[in-house]
């Protein structure tokens, strides 16, 4: 038995990331699904930030107010999927990890959109 074979049986856990943590109630899979896309819409917001402040200062105006509008779009769905995760934690008995409590929320904001994944 090698090195890793014999921590895969000895009770240790997998060194395998997408393997840590699963959970086999519905309702944690979804927050963690949740929390996966909240990951990928900073990036997203990320991009957009820097791409505003390289279009910033060049003439290109239409590449600007595209990234000035991605920029909003993110913000907004980061929003929406923090309410999700808040919603699907308070129902679930909440889960304290789940969310920073010190993040704002508005709710005038519709909880089921039907957004491309990214």
């Amino acid at each position: 038995i090698t090195d890793k074979e014999e921590s895969k049986t000895d009770g240790s856990v997998s060194p395998d990331p997408c393997l840590w943590e699963r959970d086999s109630d519905p309702m944690a899979r979804k927050v963690e699904a949740l929390k996966k896309q909240l990951h990928v819409e900073m990036k997203v917001k990320q991009g957009a930030e820097n791409m505003i402040q390289m279009y910033s200062t060049s003439k290109e105006r239409k590449l600007l107010a595209t990234a000035q509008q991605m920029l909003q779009d993110s913000k907004t769905k980061i929003e929406i999927i923090r309410m999700h995760i808040v919603k699907m934690s308070q129902s679930a008995g909440g889960m304290e990890d789940a969310v920073d409590p010190a993040v704002s929320f508005h709710p005038h904001y519709i909880l089921s959109p039907k957004w491309p994944v990214r």
